[in-house]
């Protein structure tokens, strides 16, 4: 029975050892796998490219205990250089103390953390760092340390900064661009966004931009004027279709003011949307200046016709002005019955001469007889005559500038400015009102006032207001040019303002309108400052008593009936008349003649032109004294200005006693 117990007892004993062989060799097992998988957490850490530092969270300052190799990498510190010691010693002079304060805070607290630090190399060289510390706990749930994994991403923060940097770059740009730039996304459905609107769309609109932004439809709707909103509609319905385009339309600022732009658009496909890249810009100024010029041409073409029609007028008003002077200076028409309706077509003439200098005047053709003069002076004379042109039931102002400067200009020229804009404020104030005439002296930083800028710094302005039906858009935009008018047939010419315009730029003059529909107008005129000790008059000539003598004159003009009624006038008066039809003539007549005191001639003349004549002749006689007639002499004057120096000139018509007049003054 002992025995048998004995057995038992160790086959029990031996079933023991074996189970704990059994355990201990699972022990061993499992050992080994964790050995294993220590290694391999090991092997990862010391090969990852992420730097890894553990420290001590049982320890006051929290100690370094661990590091890999990718942390001596990034930071150029080895593990003999950390073991023991505080991860501060990464911080540097341009380390955010908010986000040390975050780490700390974040390791009080035995919480996660991640950041983007700015820490210093062993070297002293910055490098950009993302943070990740996370606390270890033990099977209690203590926490024993920390373990930091860092990730350099200097150069992706490198690459951040250039592209702020040229994000603000190109945000200067489209800021000192002073068009307007935007970008809108165009779905399939053609719905449209504003991705982005350049501050300039506030500026060029007056709207918010929060105003323009939350909205596409608010810029066609509301600020595309609405006469061009169908033309406007067609470039965008051009640019949604993916064409580029490009055109030109009126928008209405938050003040009301109109003003042109031009849109270019550009587009690039993105999926199923269109994406349209777009400058506005202001082009007002431009579409101004396209007007002006476009006026400037018109006026210039219907200007040359005019001083066309002029210049004939002119030889057939010479003709009949001077026959009705021969008739009525005759002894036969002294008594006849005839003789008031010569005075008749005298006077009618007179009239048609008048009209034919308004033609010259606007085509610049007529070149004025300018002096100095005081401008109050002018008005103080002409102030009877302008008084009855507008009569009792409108009073009549003046508010003339005390010691007004002078100005250089033709004082007829003048009288018809002040006669025509006066009858035009008298026309606009048929129940009666007030006009008013004002001058002032203006003076102007670089020449410049509100007006547009001219080499004179000083000015004199003319003003002249009235209390009016006022004059509306249209009217005033072609107020200016000629035979246009808005009275009633046989009212008027449409010569009035054209004659003033033509004036005032003769004289290197300025002239503006403001007028609004029954309120008034207010025509200002603004005439250069001339220096009188520096200027010379143009009227000096004197006047001689006898306008008769009996010098030998080569008349040369190829109109026959002209040169009929000149050659009268001359003989009358005592001078010996030889006749030329034309050049060749001359030129032959010259050759023969003992000798000539006088040449007349016509400017214009199918062969040759006078200044030419004067070039062949003066080859005989160097000193012959020359008195040039024509229609129209500034067409010859501008080509020809190094001829006409010392050359007196006579315009057509003439009357008799005026040619006497220039021949003596000539002769003389």
């Amino acid at each position: 029975m002992d025995e048998l117990k004995t057995k038992q007892q160790l086959l029990f004993e031996l079933a023991q050892a074996r189970q704990r062989i059994a355990e201990l060799e699972d022990l061993e097992t499992e050992r080994l796998q964790v050995l294993h998988v220590l290694h391999l957490q090991n092997r990862a850490m010391e090969s990852t490219g992420n730097g890894i530092v553990i420290v001590d969270a049982n320890q006051s300052d929290h100690p370094v205990i661990y590091c890999n190799p990718a942390f001596s990498r990034i930071t150029g510190y080895s593990i003999v250089d950390v073991m023991g010691e505080n991860c501060r010693f990464l911080q540097g002079p341009d380390t955010d103390p908010a986000v040390v304060d975050q780490i700390r805070q974040a390791i009080r607290q035995q919480t996660d953390c991640q950041v983007v630090i700015k820490n210093y190399r062993k070297d002293g060289t910055p490098f950009w760092n993302e943070l990740t510390i996370s606390p270890v706990r033990d099977r209690q749930g203590d926490v024993t340390h920390f373990v930091g994994i860092q990730n350099d991403i200097t150069h992706r923060k490198q690459t951040e900064e250039q592209l702020r940097a040229n994000e603000e770059r190109f945000r200067q740009v489209i800021n000192s661009i002073s068009d307007h730039i935007y970008v809108t996304k165009v779905s399939k459905d053609r719905v449209h966004t504003n991705l982005y609107l350049s501050p300039h769309a506030q500026t060029l609109t007056g709207y918010p931009l929060t105003v323009l932004e939350a909205d596409w439809n608010f810029w066609p709707s509301q600020i595309v004027h609405p006469d061009d909103r169908a033309r406007a509609a067609d470039q965008a319905k051009r640019l949604a279709d993916g064409i580029n385009s490009e055109t030109e339309y009126r928008i209405t600022r938050a003040d009301g003011q109109v003003i042109w732009v031009r849109d270019s658009g550009r587009v690039t496909q993105k999926g199923e949307a269109t994406l349209v890249y777009g400058v506005v810009s202001d082009i007002t100024e431009r579409k101004r200046a396209e007007k002006m010029q476009r006026q400037t041409q018109k006026m210039e073409a219907i200007g040359k016709l005019a001083g066309g029609v002029a210049h004939d007028f002119n030889n057939l008003l010479t003709v009949i002005y001077g026959q009705c002077e021969l008739l009525l200076g005759d002894d036969y028409t002294q008594h006849n019955a005839l003789r008031e309706e010569i005075k008749e077509i005298k006077v009618a003439s007179e009239k048609a001469m008048l009209l034919t200098q308004q033609l010259l005047t606007f085509s610049r053709q007529r070149p004025p007889q300018s002096q100095i003069l005081n401008l109050n002076q002018v008005i103080d004379q002409f102030k009877k005559m302008l008084q009855r042109l507008v009569g009792e039931n409108i009073d009549f102002v003046d508010n003339l500038a005390p010691d007004l400067r002078s100005i250089k200009a033709d004082p007829s020229q003048i009288e018809q400015v002040l006669m025509n804009l006066v009858i035009n404020a008298r026309d606009a104030m048929p129940k009666g009102g007030a006009l008013t005439i004002t001058t002032a002296n203006i003076q102007s930083a670089n020449g410049a006032t509100n007006h547009e800028a001219r080499k004179l710094e000083a000015y004199v302005q003319l003003t002249v207001s009235d209390t009016g039906i006022g004059i509306d858009k249209e009217t005033q935009a072609r107020m200016f040019e000629p035979f246009y008018t808005t009275k009633a047939v046989g009212k008027g010419t449409g010569l009035g303002l054209s004659t003033v315009y033509g004036i005032v730029q003769q004289n290197h003059g300025q002239i503006k309108v403001l007028s609004q529909l029954g309120q008034g107008t207010t025509f200002e005129i603004l005439l250069p400052v001339i220096n009188e000790s520096a200027a010379i008059s143009t009227n000096s000539l004197t006047t001689p008593s006898n306008l008769t003598g009996d010098e030998t004159i080569l008349l040369v003009e190829d109109e026959a009936n002209v040169r009929a009624i000149t050659r009268k006038f001359l003989r009358k008066r005592g001078y010996n008349v030889i006749e030329a039809a034309n050049v060749q003539d001359a030129l032959e007549i010259s050759r023969q003649a003992k000798s000539i005191d006088l040449l007349i001639t016509d400017m214009i003349m199918p062969d040759m032109n006078g200044y030419e004549l004067v070039n062949h002749l003066s080859r005989w006689q160097p000193d012959l004294k020359v008195l040039f007639i024509s229609g129209y002499p500034d067409d010859i004057l501008d080509q020809h200005d190094i001829l006409i120096e010392g050359i007196p000139l006579l315009e057509k018509p003439f009357s008799s006693e005026t040619l006497a007049r220039k021949v003596r003054d000539v002769l003389d």
